[in-house]
């Protein structure tokens, strides 16, 4: 019978790249064990660089009702032991108390007689055992095998030298969750250490964003995952360089944003000219997608059917004059983008589980604006701190993968909150004040 008493003569301090064997000389099964360990060592190194991340392959499926969240398929990396292991089918149910959903990695030794579980999942379906041949009589080999459980908890505990745990997501008190080392799957194939250096960077407050503005007041979670896709979003006209609010005129606001930019102000914040506001107090969003396509909407902060929005020239200028949107029509082609409103909809927006559900509605190149007041049968997804107050949702759709959310607090001229989703998963709402310009291009190092 074989012995497996001892495994390998490795040593990592040796810094070993290959084994040589001879002619005609035994190999030991430590010589061939030591070989695994040096390449294994080789691809350890490059996921310890790239730092611990968690890479959805297809959309998680998130039940809010019922507090359930399944990972379908993901690559999950460990900075510190290097680990890299696929999930499959891993599901688990959350709770108001256990908000933390993690994974947890162990390395284990197996052999024939062990009940192995699919893709290692220790809640997935037993598979068969393939480690002894038919051919034998006897065990002749044996295999260590990377075994992962997905767990809900209070917080996600400390890992060890054994047992590896990486959080995968936090749950809010409505089960809506924001997503934990999550990052783009073409990021990481374009720019595998280029991410690691840059969340490094943000993590640090060394990074830059705009106009010189450093990340002071935003995560670096929050900072990736919120305002994804190239789009910044100014509070403050003093955040748009060259801009004040006795020069903020309509031509100069469309002029100074670049593409990629939404501007949301109150409109008691301009005193230039040639805005010609519909109502005294209301509030301005300016979205540039490029020199000749976007949005300018005026939303009134006194009655909620007062809204506006104003067309571009032919030569890219707006036109300084508004023309009101009527709810009930049919979807209006505006600046190259398609404007939806809520009763463009088939499900509704107090009927919508998911943001999903509103999204997968909306077509390419579109550019939903709706209000949501407290009265309202609101969806979990929203943020609860809206149910005493009306909001302006807007939700910027460029394709399935770029989406940008924003809520602008209607008697609050101090709050909002942005959201993104990344390859159609949902990052969750981030908080963020008048102080915070929220980009998300990394000084065009990578794409978040």
């Amino acid at each position: 019978m074989a012995s497996f008493d001892k495994y390998s003569n490795y040593n990592k301090e040796t810094s070993f790249s290959s084994v040589v064997f001879g002619s005609e000389k035994p190999v030991l099964e430590v010589e061939l064990n030591e070989l695994q360990q040096i390449l294994n060592d080789k691809i350890y190194k490059l996921v310890r660089g790239m730092g611990t991340k968690v890479l959805f392959l297809e959309t998680p499926t998130v039940d809010t009702t019922n507090f359930k969240f399944t990972i379908n398929s993901a690559l999950v990396y460990e900075k510190t032991s290097g680990y890299m292991i696929e999930v499959k089918n891993a599901n688990v149910t959350y709770s108001s108390t256990n908000r933390s959903i993690y994974l947890k990695i162990e390395e284990k030794d197996v052999d024939s007689a062990t009940e192995l579980y699919s893709y290692g999942n220790t809640n997935g379906g037993v598979i068969t055992n393939p480690i002894k041949d038919s051919r034998f009589p006897i065990e002749t080999s044996r295999r260590k095998c990377l075994v992962y459980t997905l767990v809900a908890g209070t917080t996600v505990p400390t890992s060890t030298d054994t047992i590896k745990y990486v959080g995968i997501a936090t749950s809010n008190s409505s089960g809506v969750l924001t997503y934990s080392n999550y990052v783009n799957s073409e990021s990481v194939v374009d720019s595998l250490l280029s991410i690691n250096t840059t969340i490094d960077n943000i993590k640090s407050g060394t990074v830059t964003v705009g106009n010189a503005t450093k990340l002071n007041n935003l995560s670096a979670s929050s900072y990736c995952l919120a305002s994804n896709y190239n789009y910044k979003t100014y509070y403050e006209v003093s955040q748009v360089s060259g801009l004040t609010s006795s020069t903020a005129t309509p031509a100069l606001v469309w002029s100074t944003l670049s593409s990629g930019s939404i501007f949301i102000v109150s409109s008691s914040t301009i005193s230039a000219s040639g805005w010609n506001f519909p109502d005294t107090s209301g509030t301005l969003t300016v979205i540039k997608v490029s020199g000749s396509s976007g949005f300018i909407h005026f939303q009134s902060k006194s009655n909620i059917n007062k809204r506006y929005y104003m067309l571009l020239t032919s030569s890219g200028n707006p036109t300084g004059t508004w023309v009101s949107m009527i709810d009930g029509g049919n979807s209006a082609t505006v600046n190259g983008f398609t404007i939806w409103t809520e009763t463009n909809l088939t499900t509704p927006l107090a009927d919508s589980s998911l943001p999903t559900t509103i999204v997968n509605q909306l077509p390419d190149k579109c550019i939903f604006y709706g209000c949501v007041t407290a009265s309202e049968n609101l969806p979990k997804w929203l943020p609860t701190a809206i149910t005493t107050k009306s909001w302006m949702l807007t939700i910027v759709k460029h394709d399935t993968t770029r989406v940008k959310f924003s809520l602008d607090g209607m008697q609050d001229n101090s709050i909002h909150y942005v959201a993104g989703m990344n390859s159609g998963a949902w990052t969750g709402w981030n908080l963020l004040s008048n102080s915070v310009v929220a980009t998300a291009s990394i000084e065009d190092e990578v794409e978040v």
